[in-house]
């Protein structure tokens, strides 16, 4: 094959989204609070190396992600991977459709809710006002890429997205 005559090979995926986006929002009722920040991209492919996937497959050392348990055998003949070798080669896949991934996503990447506690009730208690609050960081994400990769960083070599969770108050006396 050759750049002018190619043979069966085509470009396939585009790791560019087409579409970014984010939304924010906050909204209030009678003391309660909510503010919502929510963002993703849309339209976007990723091929994840396969020796990410198929560590096991590449040196006897290797670690073993629970996604690539779904490897092909007797038993397990509809399987998404192939059957495990040992060969210390590196990839043992081409570069093919079957490994695309689709890396569009949706993220609620910050939620905070909290509670204004009436100035009636804390001024009795020489306490001007008391806020309390629950907060959470990257608490859901909506996605069809395997959930062995951050679809945000689309990428094998990440670290794993951290969750966050919040309780507290706000004080001022």
């Amino acid at each position: 094959q050759t750049l002018a005559n190619p043979g069966d090979m085509s470009i396939i995926g585009n790791s560019t989204p087409r579409y970014s986006f984010g939304f924010r929002t906050s909204v209030g009722w009678k003391g309660f609070d909510l503010d919502i920040f929510m963002q993703g991209v849309g339209k976007r492919d990723q091929w994840i190396n396969t020796t990410y996937f198929l560590t096991q497959y590449t040196n006897e050392w290797g670690g073993i992600a629970e996604a690539s348990m779904d490897y092909w055998s007797p038993q397990n003949p509809d399987a998404y991977f192939p059957r495990p070798l040992i060969s210390g080669s590196g990839d043992i896949v081409a570069v093919q459709s079957r490994f695309l991934q689709n890396a569009a996503y949706i993220r609620l990447k910050q939620l905070t809710f909290s509670y204004t506690i009436p100035s009636t009730l804390t001024k009795k208690a020489g306490i001007e006002r008391v806020k309390l609050f629950f907060s959470g960081a990257n608490l859901w994400t909506g996605t069809k890429m395997t959930k062995i990769s951050d679809p945000e960083l689309a990428g094998p070599n990440s670290y794993p997205l951290y969750k966050s969770l919040s309780l507290g108050a706000n004080i001022d006396l």
